[in-house]
């Protein structure tokens, strides 16, 4: 009898299921550069930077600027940014500091609490880089920076504006490595010596993590 190289219904159906697998694997890896909108470099002073009475500027350096800070409320704020529409802002903070483990950006015309985000900092005195994602923004808005109080000094190095594409994935929704992929899969389609497709488990032949 004549061998039939043919699918099965459940072997194509295996097969579909594991081709759109890599398929959404693939497209959600694929990165777009966001786009460079302004750094702001802190090594000469606050630049065009203004602080309001309750921060001391200490000194600078090659490194940043570094600033006391007095309780209750002391910020920073930046000149009028061209931001372009639709698109979310990100925001990379250099920093050091040994006070409070958060900090804080307001933006808009108007600075209230609805229009800002709060992020974490590691109060450790070391330098780290933190990221802020804001929604998009109107063009001419102004942005406010809260340092984290309560220690010695702030040091801060620069302030990296940039614009989308878009805000990354939360963790669960981010596409999975090849094998991670196929563990969800309940079987693996395999040709097989024979040329005939045969669907064998995927433990054994296709992941080896």
């Amino acid at each position: 009898m004549a061998s039939v190289n043919r699918l099965s219904f459940t072997g194509w159906i295996n097969y579909a299921f594991i081709i759109a697998c890599f398929f959404n694997m693939f497209a959600g890896s694929g990165s777009v550069q966001a786009e460079v909108l302004v750094r702001h470099e802190f090594n000469k002073g606050l630049g065009k930077w203004t602080a309001n009475s309750m921060v001391k500027v200490i000194g600078s350096s090659g490194e940043g600027t570094r600033f006391k800070l007095e309780a209750p409320d002391p910020y920073l704020v930046g000149p009028p940014g061209r931001f372009p529409p639709g698109k979310p802002v990100k925001l990379t903070i250099r920093m050091r500091s040994n006070g409070e483990p958060f900090g804080q950006i307001y933006h808009g015309l108007r600075f209230t609490e609805e229009s800002s985000k709060v992020f974490e900092v590691n109060p450790d005195g070391q330098w780290h880089e933190y990221v802020v994602w804001l929604p998009p923004l109107e063009d001419r808005t102004r942005l406010r920076f809260d340092p984290p109080c309560g220690g010695d000094t702030v040091e801060l190095a620069w302030i990296l504006v940039e614009a989308g594409p878009t805000k990354p994935a939360e963790a669960w929704a981010r596409p999975r490595p090849p094998c991670e992929w196929l563990r969800a899969c309940p079987t693996a389609l395999l040709p097989a010596a024979d040329s005939v497709w045969r669907i064998r488990r995927r433990s054994s032949a296709i992941c080896h993590a």
